[in-house]
């Protein structure tokens, strides 16, 4: 699906098998990923590729496979579905160029809705989820100078660390590292208060 202002690639579980060791019954149903225009739709199956894992004489279930966006890409190979559907699939923008210490921003949106101008709040939406992320990783992980006025007292926090911050994106991990000029150390992470 195409609009002027986006591509779309649509997905569905539908028709799959549930799987046997689920316990429920579990669908995501219809999903569509809208992207900015520009991108080609790339296709193929989230297969093995059985002869270039288990040598030539292995064959693949599908002429397919996983690694057919790398293999398309980079070596040229015609080795994508044609029939525009697969179980794996990507959204490739062949003409981007991204200068030396440059960046380029890709705008995505992912609804189970069909929308109209799916892009076109992307970046308040983002603005927004970020500050509620914040407020959130905040209250349960105050920035260190916070901490350290509330905490001053406790002999298990860390002095050395008031010109370091961990960034709340950490939180998901068990540790930190922090890199500062040419050294590197793993600190522990902490949930509301030092350690």
């Amino acid at each position: 699906m195409t609009g002027g202002d986006f591509v779309t690639l649509e997905a569905s579980d539908e028709a799959a098998e549930q799987l046997p060791t689920l316990a429920a019954k579990y669908s995501l149903g219809r999903r569509y990923l809208y992207a900015a225009p520009g991108g080609d739709l790339l296709f193929t199956n989230n297969e093995t590729n059985a002869s270039r894992v288990y040598g030539s004489s292995a064959q693949s279930r599908t002429p397919y496979q996983k690694d057919a966006f790398h293999r398309h890409i980079i070596n040229g190979e015609a080795c994508l579905s044609p029939s525009g559907s697969g179980t794996k699939a990507c959204i490739h923008y062949a003409d981007q160029i991204i200068p030396a210490g440059g960046s380029l921003v890709v705008r995505l949106r992912l609804s189970d809705k069909v929308l109209d101008k799916p892009l076109a709040d992307v970046d308040q939406i983002v603005t927004q989820r970020r500050l509620e992320a914040d407020e959130f990783y905040e209250s349960i992980h105050p920035p260190w100078r916070q901490r350290k006025r509330s905490k001053s007292k406790d002999k298990h926090c860390r002095s050395d660390l008031n010109k370091q911050s961990i960034s709340s994106t950490f939180m998901f991990g068990l540790t930190a590292t922090i890199r500062s000029g040419l050294r590197t150390e793993s600190l522990p992470v902490t949930v509301g208060g030092c350690t």
